[in-house]
């Protein structure tokens, strides 16, 4: 079991870990970082502590393999837009068929998703090689400190991590016997959470006939486009930005020097229409956004500088 700590301290060593009030385990609730957020494909850190829960590496490793499992077929196209919803299913079903029976209640967080838990529950990362834990002091400091104020705070190595946590998406773990209790339950998004599962899954087996406008689901076809997400926008919004096709163009002056640039062209159903390359485009908070697609700012970096290459003035 693991020692006891004495103090609240930011931790750069996995090899011992207490929660700051002495108690094992995790106590507050964990998120753990994707050590690669635009496909999943690395997987997320095994936190040592979760052995406290008789969930080994080898465990871990097998539940990360299975979240990554269908965009294997994609090789190396970006296709996790299109599989967002599969790995959602499969995240549901660990939650109840696995962690559940550790004593844990687990979920997935999408980039942009803030709203339950990264301010008090504890964070977990990988950075250089290493894995690396932060005790969120938030928690403990709640009614001294002003959230705004530690969010902003640019020396503090928690806002830091903070905001490396919101543009990432993390497991999310805490003990399962937070259900006892419906306003923890609520306050720490196991009951949206839960709805969510049970709605997926019905829409998965019994098919949606009903056209729902905003957040469950959005049915395109009020936009003459066929798509309907049985899991709400907030799990979907980063991910669109990879929906759709990368152009590169290639060019040369006619002196022999040649050069290359890419713009990107968003999926007529994507939520994300910016329309940036490589995934580049800043990222919003997206607790309960409604299903309304980012619309391509009137001046954009990437077409200007297709207009500025093509004598057909780029895409319009």
């Amino acid at each position: 079991m693991p020692r006891k700590s004495k103090n609240v301290k930011n931790e750069d060593d996995d090899n011992e870990w207490d929660g700051p009030e002495g108690a094992p385990g995790i106590p507050r609730g964990l998120q753990v970082m994707a050590d690669w957020t635009p496909d999943l494909g690395r997987g997320f850190p095994y936190p040592k502590i979760l052995a406290t829960y008789d969930i080994f590496k080898n465990d871990w490793r097998t539940f990360c393999l299975a979240l990554s499992e269908p965009t294997n077929r994609w090789g190396k196209q970006q296709g996790i837009a299109y599989e967002v919803e599969k790995i959602l299913d499969i995240a549901a079903e660990w939650d109840v068929q696995y962690f559940r029976l550790k004593g844990l209640i687990m979920r997935l967080d999408m980039p942009g998703e803030e709203k339950y838990g990264l301010d008090f529950m504890d964070l977990y990362y990988q950075k250089g090689g290493l894995n690396r834990k932060v005790f969120n002091v938030a928690h403990g400091f709640a009614g001294k400190l002003e959230k705004a104020k530690l969010k902003e705070s640019k020396d503090s190595k928690l806002s830091k991590v903070r905001l490396k946590g919101f543009e990432n998406t993390r497991v999310v773990l805490e003990p399962i016997h937070v259900l006892d209790h419906k306003h923890l339950a609520d306050a720490h998004g196991w009951t949206q959470w839960i709805e969510q599962c049970e709605y997926a899954r019905h829409m998965r087996t019994e098919g949606a006939k009903k056209i729902v406008i905003d957040n469950t689901p959005w049915d395109f076809n009020t936009m003459n486009i066929r798509r309907v997400d049985r899991w709400p926008p907030s799990k979907h919004l980063y991910y669109d930005r990879f929906r759709g096709k990368q152009i590169i163009i290639e060019k040369s002056n006619g002196n022999g020097y040649f050069y290359s640039y890419s713009y990107f062209i968003p999926d007529p159903d994507s939520m994300d229409q910016r329309g940036i390359s490589n995934g580049a485009a800043s990222i919003l908070p997206c607790d309960e956004v409604p299903r309304r697609p980012i619309r391509k700012g009137p001046v954009d970096a990437i077409f200007k500088r297709h207009n500025e290459q093509t004598d057909v003035g780029g895409l319009n």
